[in-house]
């Protein structure tokens, strides 16, 4: 349930502060990270007035703010990931690589950093930098503004539909959607604090996961080592693998190890306490690599994330919701807005090290559709990114960055032309919506043409 907030929206007219552009936006979007930045620029092209919201200074969510090295997950073709690759990857000297996760894509974090505040802008689309939603203004079950904590103060954004690309489904929690935390038990995949190592050998070796079977130089398994190093607690307690990826440059790993367990992030002293005890945990994860792994004696942390990984929270309930068997056996939909998507079912253990089913299942490429971006009890909001509406393990598969891209594409085109048709979110033509995606680059293979 949603706790009474310290003043209602209903009483947010009487203290608020005009934006900076005042007026009524298209399309308001809240969150720059994967999703928020693919609806954005999608809907600017459309033709729409787009306002991007992000709460940091930088845009890229976990690409760029979450260090997360290499972005994961595929989808059909999609001329839009292909722009976000060729921003992302910079000037690096790393072709990408193909591994059980799939294809996976190097990052240049200081490239993304500019190149993503680049596209946006040239899109059309306007942006407000450090500007957090912390609250809404509804009417029935419309969405008539957002209260934004701006540096100017408090504002109320008036938008016509509006898209949450929040990660934690906050736009639509404060709306009043219904929504899912976790798994049966309520328990939520582990958060993590990704980092970035220098002064690694160039034939160092590579780990994409606890089941990888690569091995030391003298033919030693090097998972077997994590698990050792984990029981003589010279790993912390849930750090059972080192996770070490390449980036965009020689010389680098990207570090995917850190494990805090049992924290509510969704409340500041869950938020707190994970990334405390995070930070502490990365001086001893490079402590085992530069004892025990060769080529990584004289590594040293180069940068880390400026936030917390979440890999889990609100999964807000929609007119779908995408199911195990969906993404187990590859299902096709009539109103599939994203064709193909696939990345492994990938659970870390909420209550200990590796994977909470022993290793990360396969899936089919399956079609995510229109209705799982549709929050019930809402009728002018979208959903984007891992928010969208599917079950738990589901969620564990499309919650990836490169997917997220995508159903952001496609709920930014579905605002905008919803806008454009004077058609309600719900009552938009599937064939107009898919035609429209088509003229932007996307290919669809089945279901309604």
């Amino acid at each position: 349930m949603r706790s009474r907030p310290l003043i209602w929206a209903d009483d947010w007219a009487l203290i608020m502060k005009e934006p900076e552009s005042p007026g009524t936006w298209d399309v308001i979007v809240a969150g720059g990270g994967p999703a928020g930045i693919g609806a954005a620029i999608s809907a600017a092209r459309q033709g729409s007035k787009v306002l991007l919201l992000e709460r940091f200074g930088i845009l890229g969510g976990m690409l760029t703010s979450g260090h997360i090295c290499p972005m994961l997950g595929m989808t059909g073709p999609n001329s839009f990931i292909d722009e976000i690759i060729a921003l992302i990857s910079g000037n690096g000297i790393v072709t990408p690589g193909h591994t059980r996760n799939g294809r996976e894509i190097y990052i240049d974090l200081e490239a993304a950093k500019l190149n993503l505040l680049e596209a946006v802008k040239q899109s059309g689309a306007e942006l407000y930098l450090q500007s957090q939603v912390i609250d809404v203004v509804k009417n029935d079950s419309y969405l008539e503004a957002l209260v934004v904590s701006a540096p100017t103060g408090p504002a109320m954004i008036k938008g016509k539909n509006f898209i949450d690309a929040t990660g934690d489904g906050y736009v639509s929690f404060m709306a009043g959607a219904p929504f899912e935390v976790g798994r049966e038990d309520g328990l939520c995949q582990p958060t993590t604090l990704e980092f970035c190592l220098e002064g690694v050998s160039p034939d160092a070796i590579t780990c994409y996961g606890d089941s990888d079977t690569v091995t030391l130089p003298d033919g030693y398994p090097y998972n077997m080592l994590c698990r050792e190093a984990n029981a003589r607690k010279e790993l912390p307690e849930n750090v059972t693998i080192v996770r070490l990826h390449p980036t965009s440059f020689p010389g680098e790993r990207n570090v995917n190890a850190t494990q805090a367990n049992g924290y509510n992030t969704l409340t500041p002293e869950g938020i707190t306490g994970a990334e405390i005890e995070l930070r502490r945990q990365i001086p001893r994860v490079v402590s085992f690599l530069r004892n025990h792994v060769p080529g990584y004696e004289n590594c040293r942390v180069k940068s880390s994330a400026t936030t917390l990984g979440v890999r889990e929270s609100r999964r807000i309930l929609g007119e779908y919701v995408l199911s195990d068997r969906d993404v187990e056996n590859g299902a096709a939909f009539p109103d599939a807005v994203v064709e193909k998507a696939w990345f492994l079912i990938d659970i870390h253990n909420p209550t200990g090290g590796g994977q909470a089913e022993g290793q990360a299942k396969s899936a089919k490429a399956y079609d995510i559709p229109y209705r799982s971006l549709l929050p019930l009890k809402v009728d002018n909001l979208l959903t984007a990114g891992r928010c969208i509406s599917g079950t738990h393990r589901a969620h564990a598969s499309y919650r990836v960055m490169g997917i997220a891209f995508a159903i952001g594409q496609a709920a930014g085109v579905a605002a905008a032309l919803s806008v454009q048709t004077d058609r309600s979110l719900r009552e938009l033509e599937i064939k107009a919506l898919r035609d429209a995606l088509k003229k932007q680059g996307m290919k669809f293979s089945g279901g309604m043409q």
